[in-house]
């Protein structure tokens, strides 16, 4: 059990674990629970626990109502009927549970002035709060003036506000607010007792003992200087610690001893200063041996800086060097003209006129006599020379010359007065004034005070007379003071200024006067010689780029016709063997696998290409088609050769296989058919290589009849170049090349007839093909003979001279036989190969 206490008729004990417990009569709630809550007869004899947030730190009974200060706030429950729980609101009723009066969360402990409940007293009808600030404040009944409040004294009025009281409201006279304060206080059923003593003694005081409270004559006595006092009521004060000081009376802290001053011992009012020369490193030092000596005039250290001085240890400085102050971290450089030993403070002067080469020279050898006035060298000391006329030197020593400024000018060089300068263009004693006149002719003064001079040939004066103007390119001047002239014909002057023309070089020319540059022959011409006017034109089988001094031949492999820059190369199926050539001879068969090609062995083609079909050749009839050829070529897989039929009838496109030379369908080729388009303007079998095929390997493949190919109905030409062949290979592409041995086919354009009459027969046709001169026309007339006799089924050959496309009659006389003529009529030309035609 932490706490007890007992009210008018309940009881209340807090134990350790900080559960609070009431038991007894619980008529207002009183003890904080329902249980006989408003019955008149009934009592919790068994104690419960009071439910109450946070840890509970003080409680008080009262006659009917119950004060409970935790953690949380300050809590109450029970009778509210004179406002003994500081509740306006419900005045006259009661609480059965404990509810929240005031708390640092809910208002800061604004009913209490901001400070927190220390003690809590309870009365019949009564509380008393004491703050930890020492306010004491009431509330509820003051029936008998246990409120200490005048106004409703003797009256049952309801106070639910709690009212602060003072010292001096307790105290008729001689009231000290200041002196005194409200120690506790305590209710009783109807009245209320207050302890009230003397303030302690505050921070930096002290008073009698054991509370440090003042004494007799009502004083606290101030700490001595060296001492502190951090409390309030202390009887005696604190000693300053090593390093650390209090200055004053009445002091509450101690301060740590500044920079360069220390603290060697406890309670000192001052710290001691470290002796001159010395140095310390932060606040608060209690040994004398932390004032550190600063470096010497002449010394420096390399040490840490201690507030930017140099402590020892030091190092002496360098011959010309200097450190005119202690404490120094380095040594300065002497000045040029100034000289220092070893460990100087200072640097000596060299004297009048004389100084160093430069800056830190270490002894009196090292000054020298200064370049005079009007004279510069270098360091102001060697090889002293006289400054340009228009600068100057202000005195002695420098080692560069000053320019006049503005209009001014120098008489001559080394001369140390500047004086008005004559103007550009003019002329006077020193080029100075004031007596100054025009430059003569041929002559110019380009700046002011500038000396008249004569401009150079390839040059001429302005027309002020301020300088020279060059002669402009494209023109030239042999000697000064005559006019600038233009080059001739053939000749340049690229730059300005020139005192002479030059020829242009070969492969260039100038065709006007005063030409700056020559002009470079244009591509095909050239000029052979220097000095040329114009340019002549490369011959035909020549080239010349531009600018070149001479044409050149065409190489193999390249042709030129007409002026150019560039011979090109032969184009695809054309060779050029000599050097010069002037045009490219077409290859004899075939095509090259690439431009220029310089000999006919790079023209390639199809060897021992041939074609066959089924015989007889008839025309509209379907025919089988046997391929034959060599390719020059290599033929990649995936690459194809073109066999191109003009005029043969081919089904609609698609793959057709192909037999090879044992009879069986080929693996290595496939053929698919395709129709004349712009690319191919005639129908083709366009045959796939899966595999390649070998330069010169020879091919032989076959399309059977089946596939669908027939032959011309009006015929084809009859001569080698009837079909074609071509490839896409990369090595290719060759052009469309004559496949040799192809069987003639051809027609009569549909036109053939025959008629009898008076048992003479009569053919006429027109024939669709080259007759050669000497091939013969064989009528072949089955079952019908000759009048006078002969074997059934004879024939008759015409021989014609080169008829062409020409209308043809011939008539003979036959003899017709007793059955009628049901067999065809057949017309053939023989020569080169066999045609068929149907009548």
């Amino acid at each position: 059990v932490l706490a007890i206490a007992a009210g008018g008729q309940h009881s209340l004990v807090l134990v350790s674990d900080s559960n609070l417990y009431a038991f007894g009569y619980n008529l207002k709630g009183q003890l904080g629970v329902v249980e006989q809550y408003e019955e008149f007869a009934g009592a919790v004899f068994t104690p419960v626990r009071m439910l109450v947030p946070g840890e509970v730190l003080a409680m008080a009974a009262g006659g009917w109502h119950t004060l409970i200060l935790t953690s949380a706030g300050l809590y109450g429950t029970g009778s509210n009927i004179y406002g003994q729980l500081a509740d306006p609101i419900i005045a006259g009723n009661s609480k059965s549970s404990p509810s929240l009066i005031d708390s640092e969360s809910s208002s800061g402990w604004a009913l209490f002035g901001g400070s927190p409940p220390a003690s809590l007293g309870t009365g019949d009808q009564h509380s008393v709060v004491v703050t930890e600030a020492s306010t004491m404040w009431v509330f509820g009944s003051n029936r008998y003036g246990q409120l200490a409040r005048q106004d409703n004294a003797g009256t049952w009025t309801f106070n639910a506000v709690p009212l602060e009281l003072t010292v001096c409201d307790l105290e008729a006279v001689g009231c000290s607010a200041t002196d005194y304060r409200i120690a506790s206080a305590t209710a009783g059923g109807s009245n209320t007792f207050v302890r009230v003593e003397r303030n302690p003694c505050p921070p930096g005081f002290f008073g009698v003992p054991p509370f440090g409270r003042p004494g007799p004559n009502g004083i606290c006595s101030p700490c001595p200087p060296g001492q502190f006092g951090t409390l309030w009521g202390q009887s005696g004060c604190n000693k300053c610690g090593v390093g650390k000081h209090a200055s004053g009376p009445n002091a509450t802290s101690c301060v740590d001893c500044v920079e360069n001053t220390y603290a060697e011992v406890t309670g000192r009012g001052e710290c001691t200063p470290c002796p001159g020369n010395t140095t310390m490193r932060g606040n608060g030092s209690s040994d004398a041996a932390d004032c550190l000596v600063l470096c010497s005039e002449g010394s420096y250290s390399t040490a840490d800086p201690v507030n930017g001085f140099g402590v020892e240890p030091c190092l002496q400085c360098d011959a010309g060097t200097h450190a005119p102050l202690r404490g120094a971290l380095a040594c300065s450089a002497c000045a040029k003209g100034k000289y220092a030993g070893a460990g100087m403070s200072a640097c000596a002067d060299c004297g009048t006129n004389r100084t160093t080469r430069t800056a830190g020279s270490q002894s009196v050898a090292e000054c020298l006599d200064m370049c005079r006035e009007g004279y510069f060298g270098k360091y102001g000391v060697d090889n002293c020379a006289p400054c340009d006329r228009g600068t100057f030197t202000p005195g002695p020593g420098y080692s560069m010359c000053v320019p006049c400024g503005g209009n001014l000018t120098t008489r001559f060089a080394g001369d140390t007065l500047c004086l008005p300068a004559c103007g550009p263009g003019e002329v006077g004693q020193f080029g100075v004034g004031p007596d100054c006149v025009p430059c003569g002719a041929g002559e110019v003064a380009g700046q002011e005070g500038s000396l008249c001079q004569n401009c150079s040939a390839g040059s001429f004066p302005s027309v002020d007379r301020t300088e020279c103007v060059p002669c402009a390119a494209g023109t030239f001047q042999l000697a000064a003071g005559i006019p600038c002239a233009g080059c001739p014909a053939g000749k340049e002057a690229p730059s300005a200024g020139a005192t002479a023309c030059t020829d242009c070089l070969a492969g260039t020319y100038a065709s006007q006067e005063a030409t700056a540059e020559c002009l470079a022959c244009p591509d095909g011409f050239t000029s052979p010689g220097a000095g040329a006017t114009s340019c002549d034109a490369c011959g035909p089988g020549s080239f010349a780029a531009g600018g070149a001094s001479a044409c050149l031949p065409c190489a193999p492999g390249t042709f030129s016709s007409s002026p150019a820059a560039s011979c090109p190369p032969c184009p695809l199926g054309t060779y050029a063997p000599a050097w010069g050539a002037t045009s490219c001879e077409d290859c004899p068969l075939g095509t090259t696998l690439e431009l220029g090609a310089a000999a006919v062995s790079q023209c390639v083609g199809f060897l021992e290409a041939g074609v066959e079909w089924s015989d007889p050749a008839q025309a509209g009839a379907p025919t089988r088609v046997a391929l034959r050829f060599s390719p020059q070529m290599v033929i990649r897989p995936g690459e194809s050769i073109t066999v191109g039929l003009p005029l043969f009838f081919l089904p609609a496109s698609g793959k057709v296989d192909l037999l090879g030379g044992d009879g069986a369908v080929s693996t290595s080729f496939e053929a698919y058919f395709a129709n004349a388009s712009l690319d191919l303007p005639f129908n083709n079998i366009r045959i796939l290589a899966r595999d390649g095929n070998p330069a010169q390997a020879p091919v032989s493949l076959e399309v059977p009849a089946a596939a669908g190919v027939r032959l011309p109905e009006q015929g084809t030409p009859r001569n080698n170049l009837a079909l074609t062949l071509s490839t896409d290979a990369r090595s290719g592409p060759v052009r469309e090349l004559p496949i040799n041995n192809s069987a003639p086919v051809g027609s009569f354009d549909g036109t053939a007839r025959l008629s009898l009459a008076g048992g003479r027969l009569s053919v006429a046709f027109s024939a669709v093909m080259n007759i050669a001169a000497g091939e013969a026309i064989t009528f072949e007339l089955p079952k019908l003979r000759p009048v006078g006799g002969g074997a059934a089924g004879s024939s008759l050959q015409v021989a014609l001279e080169g008829n062409t496309r020409a209308a043809f009659n011939a008539s003979a006389v036959w003899e017709v036989p007793a059955v009628g003529g049901s067999g065809r009529l057949v017309l053939t030309v023989a020569g080169g190969g066999v045609l068929r035609a149907n009548m």
